[in-house]
């Protein structure tokens, strides 16, 4: 993501000791916040970062695809921002759920 410059954005979910913390394959990344619910835009801090990144488009990536990450790109879509998800990047730890099943590949979240 340095290489592109593409600004990272993390949220953590609390309790962070207890639910994890951030891999360090991952690179420095431009902020890292800790959430208290599933949907990151409930948080005003990160709501406003986001905003101050200027973008218009917003990839989301990461764990739980049938709550945090579908709560928060439902969060995005309704500020307005275009939200794009990369099924290689996604995680749920819920074993009946399969996101190529629902989903077309690389099709952006309406």
């Amino acid at each position: 993501l340095r290489y592109l410059r593409v600004p990272a954005l993390v949220t953590l979910e609390r309790p962070v000791a207890t639910k994890g913390g951030l891999p360090n394959f991952l690179g420095p990344v431009t902020a890292t916040f800790q959430k208290d619910y599933f949907d990151l835009t409930r948080h005003p801090e990160i709501q406003t970062a986001v905003a101050n990144l200027k973008r218009s488009q917003l990839i989301v990536v990461g764990c739980e695809t049938d709550v945090c990450v579908l709560q928060s790109s439902l969060g995005l879509l309704a500020l307005g921002y275009e939200v794009f998800l990369v099924e290689d990047l996604l995680f749920t730890s819920t074993r009946a759920y399969d996101l190529s099943s629902t989903h077309e590949s690389d099709r952006r979240l309406e």
